[in-house]
């Protein structure tokens, strides 16, 4: 049975903690008005920071590879320009596979070292009145990259949707049983699963033909809430760019 994910159009710190803090996800329609909104594409990024190394990581989607498997096998240091032409189809022979493979995924270093594009943020504005302390990560992915099947185990999880269309699926804590978890986790503060979602094998991972996901479709203004230990896995429809804002207490 399959849920849809909960759209909300207007949000307070009350009523986030007192209805879905640590409780149930949300997309919130509410960003619209960041200075990145329509700002923050590829071109922006190319132009403006095309020097910048960046670390991208490689999704291989082999269904023989858990999540955590699969973006710690191989990464490369390259230009933020070389990346985004990538992106738009022209690879010079520095990256192996099509785009939809590789990613920026988690990168903290281009806006901890660029502080002009963190006040493009607004992330203090969502929860007014709550002082938490975000820690930002930049997300970029051709159409059709995936980040895998996992959990984050934070206070409070945002995700600012800023270009493209995201589909995520969402599973609650209830069924981490069906997730077939790896042995090693935690690691960095997450659950890895063993489970390709969007290619089970259910000869390997049975009880994952019993999970329940909540589905929906992330777009540009969209603010999408994750409660701690909820299992998710995203695919971009097209290119995509999105920044969590992370507060761990």
């Amino acid at each position: 049975m399959t849920r849809a994910l909960p759209r909300i159009s207007s949000l307070t710190t009350e009523t986030f903690f007192d209805q879905y803090h640590d409780k149930i996800p949300f997309v919130y329609a509410g960003i619209a008005d960041w200075p990145a909104m329509g700002k923050w594409t590829p071109a922006f990024f190319r132009d403006a920071y095309g020097a910048f190394p960046i670390r991208v990581r490689r999704y291989r989607q082999d269904s023989e590879l858990s999540f955590i498997q699969q973006v710690t096998v191989q990464w490369k240091r390259v230009s933020l320009r070389d990346y985004v032409e990538l992106l738009s189809g022209v690879d010079d022979g520095t990256f192996e596979g099509p785009a939809l493979e590789w990613g920026i995924k988690e990168d903290y270093a281009l806006l901890g070292e660029q502080p002009e594009l963190v006040s493009d943020l607004r992330f203090d504005d969502v929860l007014p009145g709550y002082a938490a302390e975000y820690a930002n990560y930049l997300w970029i992915g051709g159409a059709g990259a995936v980040t895998g099947l996992h959990a984050d185990l934070v206070h409070i999880n945002l995700l600012a949707h800023l270009h493209g269309t995201k589909v995520i699926e969402l599973y609650d804590p209830g069924q981490t049983e069906r997730m077939y978890q790896k042995p090693d986790a935690p690691i960095q503060r997450g659950l890895y699963s063993a489970v390709n979602a969007y290619a089970p094998d259910y000869e390997r991972h049975p009880l994952f033909r019993e999970a329940d996901p909540m589905i929906g479709e992330l777009h540009p203004g969209d603010l999408l809430y994750i409660p701690s230990g909820w299992w998710h896995i995203v695919r971009s429809i097209d290119v995509t760019i999105s920044v969590n804002g992370v507060s761990l207490v």
